[in-house]
């Protein structure tokens, strides 16, 4: 992962990032840790599942 300037961000050593890890470390992203999670859900649910 690369930051806004290009410098390299070490990630754990998992094969996937886990987003609340993402958020601990990076809480200063907070706007785009709150898309994905909206994205993925958005994606995930089935449309009338969620109400």
């Amino acid at each position: 992962m690369r930051d806004t300037v290009g410098t390299s961000v070490e990630l754990p050593g998992r094969t996937c990032a886990d987003l609340a890890d993402m958020r601990e470390r990076f809480p200063e992203h907070t706007p785009l840790w709150d898309a994905i999670r909206r994205e993925f859900w958005t994606h995930t649910v089935t449309p009338g599942f969620a109400g």
